[in-house]
């Protein structure tokens, strides 16, 4: 089975993918839904199904969590995706943590959509999106991986599109609710100690904190520090110097 789906995305393996930091130039929804329609005829989709991992309790509560929300008044617009604690702007900070999860998006996706709490009108889309990135290792030392691992990030963007009539979720509004928890459980967590965030990385200093969330991240070490406003940072890392927002250090 995997072996049939490599094949047709190797088709598109020559494709530009020089501006992955934004969005490849070459790649697009229709080249995702393509792609996907290739799948659609060359497999059947129910050998594709992979079984939900159902978490009542997670879902629960989330729906007590949003409950409280709306009784807040909180607008889910007020919070951003980055964070900076101007007490450290300019500042030299040493011997921190990076915490960043890894695959943030697809994961969040699989999680609330087995639960329920994401709606998707179209579940064959979504169960090839699904097998493909529960099967990323398969693909990791084939001509086929960097058009895997586009087909998997390029969903997030085709769910929240108002424009795709193929697929889409009713209440996406979910996904940014489910993602805010978190983030602001992070937050509050760390309290002052946080000094940066953005969407999925968050720099902290460390006091023996513990996370408990069920979505894969790591923590590595920084040596060094220094933020001079959202999006404009250098950091040291393994005695690798980065620059963050300098356009003329790329």
């Amino acid at each position: 089975m995997e072996e049939q789906i490599h094949n047709i995305l190797k088709e598109y393996s020559k494709l530009d993918f020089s501006n992955l930091s934004t969005s490849p130039s070459q790649f697009s929804s229709k080249t995702w839904f393509e792609i996907a329609n290739k799948i659609l005829q060359s497999v059947n989709v129910k050998d594709l199904y992979i079984e939900p991992n159902i978490d009542i309790i997670a879902k629960l509560k989330f729906y007590r969590e949003q409950k409280n929300l709306k009784k807040s008044g909180y607008q889910l617009e007020t919070f951003p995706n980055i964070y900076l604690n101007e007490k450290y702007i300019e500042k030299i900070c040493k011997n921190i943590k990076l915490f960043t999860f890894n695959s943030y998006y697809p994961t969040l996706i699989i999680k609330l959509v087995d639960n329920n709490i994401l709606s998707i009108n179209n579940m064959d889309y979504y169960t090839i999106f699904k097998y493909i990135f529960s099967n990323i290792k398969y693909f990791k030392n084939k001509e086929s991986y960097m058009v895997a691992k586009i087909f998997i990030n390029y969903f997030y963007g085709i769910l929240v599109s108002s424009k795709i009539t193929q697929i889409h979720s009713e209440n996406f509004e979910n996904f940014e609710k489910y993602k805010y928890l978190i983030t602001n459980y992070i937050k509050n967590y760390l309290k002052d100690d946080l000094i940066y965030f953005n969407t999925d990385c968050f720099y902290y200093f460390d006091k023996n904190y513990k996370f408990n969330l069920e979505i894969p991240h790591e923590i590595e070490n920084v040596n060094e520090f220094i933020i001079f406003r959202k999006n404009k940072y250098i950091e040291l890392i393994d005695n690798n110097l980065h620059y963050r927002g300098f356009k003329e250090f790329i």
